[in-house]
Order: structure tokens, then sequence, then C-alpha cells
């Protein structure tokens, strides 16, 4: 009996947690990380950044744009 309620526990939890999880992500058309589209006057390509600033930059530590390039 134990083992079935028990089975019935973990599964409401993680019915739970699901229910959570997806309250908290924004599906909706406003969510610019789900629909993000890259346009050349407003999104700044990092890749050939320098490592170390682009660290500080996403620790949320000032940076200087020259730092990165």
């Amino acid at each position: 009996m134990e083992a079935i309620a028990g089975h019935i526990r973990r599964q409401t939890v993680a019915t739970r947690a699901r229910q959570w999880a997806d309250a908290l992500v924004d599906f909706g058309p406003y969510n610019t990380l789900l629909h993000f589209k890259d346009a050349k006057t407003a999104s700044l390509d990092v890749t050939g950044a320098a490592p170390q600033s682009v660290t500080s930059l996403l620790a949320g530590r000032r940076t200087r744009l020259a730092a990165l390039f």
C-alpha cells in the first residue's frame, strides 16, 4: 500500500514541477529569447570577442566595447 502511495506522490510532484516550470517560461510572442531575430542594426556578434571580456560582460560587470574587440 505504501509503495502505491509513494508512486502516486512521485507522479503528483512530477506533474506539479512540470506545471511550475512551464509557468516560468513565457511562450508568448514577446519572449525575445524564443523569438530572436538577428538584425544588423540591433544585434552585436560577440563570437570573436576576447573570452575574458565576454566573461566579464556576462557576469554583469561593466565592460568596455573596446575590450570586447
